[in-house]
């Protein structure tokens, strides 16, 4: 009788050493957040960090591992679909199960005494780790997950950070404890290796949890010291707070590098000047409020107010105000149409004011459209409130003056009896009117009647007006009734 042997890896769960032959990927690049955390006296536990509802709420995967067990600077390979990770204390290469079985694989080759806290895993596989030691400041090693070998990438900055997050564009992002400021490492073949201190957060501390976005390459982090996530902005540094979180002791985070990371939010916009009608040659003041009922922050959401066809930019300013905790690029006054990208809090607001002075030859409605759209770091959950029309009609019916000078009046009624070339060139020698009306002893007087009169008229025609001497007004006959001229109009 033949004997068989079997070579199995050694799987460690529930603090006991057992023999496995079945190892349980993730599914396919899941679009979950992984959160791990490890009291000082305790052992390592997994989590999702959900961000379904605000605050973010964590799900614990599988149990607890012995106490000897801290996981730390892991990442998510998009390869294989296991998490891996380092053992903080013996370098020992980890790789990660769906139930958080996990499997020691052994000791990493050319990887210095440390404790690896910061590591992420790039689109081909390539496992980087950073210990938090003064001496590793300029020290990222690249792990060769099949080989367990590491590779020294020597930084042209000494940075100290509690972890990172590989994004799309081939860097990795992280905030330096020291400066408390949002970096990111280069990882392209030409520039490997060299670091660029991006700006400040604006709000300090260990971000021991940091993930990206594998579609929009947008960078947020679990901040170790309160309760908040955060969004960074990769060309400035500053944070904004996304959502309440779990404040975490020991923490890591690892997230696949190809799948999104979606935060629902609902945008809303409203615009009003607080009338129906305007009067050319006078200043309007519109209101626009952006809102966002969450239950996210809206990071860099755009707010978009054209100016009116008609109405030159320079005759438009405005100024922005946002509530606290929400952002706007719009600093002092400026001119002409809105372009703004803003951040909006859940239940947050920003408030624009907007002046503009109608021509006096503006004619027709004036019309005027603000609209804010969601970024792709957001999804809208509600499209429907999110353009804001504000319609006013003429305040005045007439036709434009004929300003021009030396323009012939063709049209007129004399007293004088005379019209013509030869009489004076009557009308035409009063220039620039379209009628005129000439006598040298009496006025221009219409019907005066009073209201019973008025209403005594037995056929009244539409389009008949008289001036009504009690309620001293013009009155117009339109749709079978008799009304006084109160509000100009052109209907």
């Amino acid at each position: 009788m033949k004997k068989f042997y079997f070579k199995c890896l050694t799987a460690i769960a529930l603090g006991m050493s057992v023999f496995s032959i079945a190892q349980i990927a993730f599914p396919a690049c899941p679009k979950d957040m992984y959160l791990t955390q490890y009291p000082s006296g305790g052992g390592t536990s997994l989590y999702t960090l959900d961000n379904a509802t605000n605050p973010l709420t964590i799900t614990k995967i599988g149990a607890t591992t012995a106490t000897t067990i801290k996981l730390n600077g892991m990442g998510f390979n998009p390869i294989d679909n296991f998490i891996y990770a380092l053992n903080i204390g013996d370098n020992h290469l980890y790789k990660v199960d769906v139930n958080f079985a996990i499997y020691d694989l052994g000791t990493v080759t050319g990887l210095p005494a440390g404790d690896y806290i910061s590591g992420d895993i790039d689109f081909n596989g390539n496992y980087y780790v950073k210990a938090n030691t003064s001496a590793g400041g300029q020290d990222l090693y690249k792990i060769n997950i099949t080989t367990k070998t590491a590779t020294l990438i020597h930084l042209s900055h000494q940075i100290k950070t509690a972890d990172f997050a590989y994004s799309k564009d081939q860097f990795l992002y992280g905030v330096d404890e020291i400066t408390n400021k949002l970096y990111k490492i280069d990882l392209r073949a030409v520039t490997l290796g060299n670091v660029t201190i991006i700006g400040d957060t604006n709000h300090g501390g260990d971000y021991g949890a940091m993930y990206a976005d594998g579609i929009t390459g947008a960078v947020y982090g679990n901040r170790n010291s309160d309760d908040d996530f955060y969004s960074f902005n990769k060309t400035t540094g500053a944070a904004t707070v996304v959502s309440k979180s779990i404040a975490t002791i020991g923490n890591d985070g690892a997230h696949c590098s190809t799948a999104p990371i979606l935060f629902g939010v609902d945008l809303a916009i409203t615009k009003t000047d607080g009338k129906t009608e305007y009067v050319p040659n006078t200043t309007n003041t519109y209101t626009v409020t952006v809102s966002n009922a969450g239950p996210f922050t809206a990071i860099n959401a755009v707010v978009t107010d054209l100016v009116p066809t008609g109405i030159p930019a320079a005759n438009v300013s405005y100024t922005a105000v946002a509530s606290s905790g929400s952002d706007t690029s719009v600093v002092g006054t400026k001119t002409g149409a809105i372009n703004d990208v803003v951040n909006v809090q859940k239940d947050g607001t920003i408030t624009y004011t907007i002046t503009m002075l109608v021509p006096v030859d503006f004619t027709g409605n004036l019309v005027n459209t603000a609209s804010v759209k969601a970024s792709v770091d957001n999804v809208e959950t509600n499209m429907s409130n999110n353009l804001a029309t504000d319609t006013d009609c003429t305040s005045v019916c007439y036709e434009l003056p004929n300003t021009a000078p030396g323009i012939d009046s063709n049209h007129g009624v004399t007293l004088l009896q005379r019209a013509g070339a030869d009489n004076g060139n009557w009308p035409m020698i009063r220039k620039s009117a379209y009628t005129v009306l000439e006598s040298d002893t009496k006025g221009f007087v219409i019907t005066r009647m009073t209201t019973t009169q008025i209403n005594a008229i037995v056929l009244p025609q539409e389009g008949m007006m008289v001036f009504d001497t009690d309620s001293k007004c013009l009155k117009l006959f339109a749709d079978g009734v008799w009304s006084c001229f109160n509000t100009a109009t052109c209907k």
